[in-house]
């Protein structure tokens, strides 16, 4: 114990001499003791490299086009399976975070948008497929209805959908969400439409083909005649479909993901640090799930 006493105090006397730097350690002098602290590093970081730049450019981008349906209260419970106390926007925005597009500073304060392959529901309803047919400018759903000709009644199709399809039953909703694509390359703005079937197997009303068709036995859209992205979402009570919107026409998305508007949007940032390049509103989004109107 002796011994043991005496390295100690050894130690303490050595301690009680220190004040400086060693390492990543710091010592310092203060009424007679010496205390010990974690040195900073003071070399300075590049918070503007060409990754991070990227990512908060993509998170812009992604911004501007959530606040577009937020404005319309759309995509409110679209993502089920987000974590407690995450906010709509934030689900959004990671599922999202590996995609975007480049905007300058100048369109961003705009409030301009591209239309691109977004992810905007999350749940854990079976995937509704799309497919982009040239002929007649249609999107197909894999939302099989069979061989039904001329006018139909919403009751005829619903009965047709919960027969051909699992996991469809009365009450469920589809949903057509399209992202129009409007203005031009220098200022790009985006339109939200939504398109909504309740599936009703006593409603003796028409369906309306002006906005869903039967296209080879299966439910479509037709007659898109605008630069867009287009998906399909089945709501069951609280329950939703995975859902990542199909590109129409590529043209503003490439653009926008160019080598050269990536380096003009970073270039419209400059170089100072303080720059925040994020929207964070928190828009309420989504009305579409079944039973909400």
């Amino acid at each position: 114990m002796a011994l043991k006493t005496r390295a100690i105090s050894k130690y303490n006397v050595a301690v009680n001499e220190q004040s400086g730097k060693v390492g990543n350690v710091r010592y310092f002098q203060k009424g007679g003791q010496t205390y010990v602290r974690a040195a900073h590093n003071s070399a300075h970081t590049n918070n503007r490299t060409d990754a991070q730049m990227e990512q908060r450019l993509k998170f812009a981008s992604l911004s501007a086009l959530y606040s577009q349906f937020a404005a319309i209260g759309a995509l409110r419970g679209a993502f089920t399976r987000k974590e407690q106390n995450q906010s709509d926007f934030n689900a959004f925005i990671k599922v999202n975070q590996g995609r975007g597009i480049y905007m300058t500073r100048e369109q961003k304060a705009a409030g301009c948008a591209v239309s691109f392959p977004i992810q905007i529901s999350q749940g854990s309803l079976g995937v509704v497929t799309t497919t982009y047919k040239a002929e007649g400018n249609v999107v197909k759903s894999d939302i099989q209805v069979g061989d039904i000709t001329g006018d139909y009644t919403i009751g005829l199709i619903s009965r047709a959908i919960i027969a051909r399809n699992r996991g469809y039953r009365n009450g469920d909703r589809i949903v057509a969400i399209a992202v129009g694509q409007d203005g031009d390359l220098t200022k790009p703005f985006v339109s939200v439409t939504f398109t909504k079937l309740t599936l009703d197997t006593r409603s003796d009303t028409l369906l309306n083909t002006t906005e869903f068709r039967v296209v080879d036995g299966t439910l479509a859209i037709a007659d898109i005649d605008f630069s867009c992205c287009i998906g399909f979402v089945h709501t069951s009570d609280r329950k939703v479909s995975d859902c990542t919107l199909l590109s129409i026409n590529s043209e503003f998305v490439e653009h926008f993901t160019s080598e050269e508007q990536w380096q003009e949007a970073r270039n419209s940032y400059g170089t100072t640090t303080g720059e925040i390049l994020f929207n964070d509103d928190q828009g309420s989004i989504y009305d579409n799930v079944a039973g909400e109107d």
